[in-house]
């Protein structure tokens, strides 16, 4: 039941982006790679640095693994943020400019 809903619900989201491409201003996608290799590597150092931190800080691990939660949060939501604020083009655009 819940398979279904969900699946629709991101067919109708992923829809109106069918066919765009995400570019840099000279058509290249490297910076886009980049870029989803920085936040990765941000998404596995991050937390766990500090998660170790802290831990030396302090004895808690609930407060430990509660702030690097937080951090991996952060860096999801920076992510999402980065890529919502990027320029894209459809592909006619960039056949266009070639």
């Amino acid at each position: 039941m819940f398979h279904g809903m969900f699946s629709s619900i991101f067919i109708q989201f992923i829809r109106p982006y069918k066919g765009v491409i995400v570019t840099n201003k000279h058509g290249s996608c490297s910076t886009v790679i980049q870029k989803l290799m920085f936040f990765t590597a941000a998404m596995v150092v991050l937390p766990v640095l500090t998660f170790f931190l802290v831990q030396q800080r302090t004895d808690n691990t609930l407060v430990s693994g509660g702030l690097a939660a937080l951090m991996a949060n952060v860096v999801l939501i920076a992510y999402v943020v980065m890529a919502f604020t990027e320029d894209t083009k459809s592909e006619d655009e960039v056949k266009k400019e070639k």
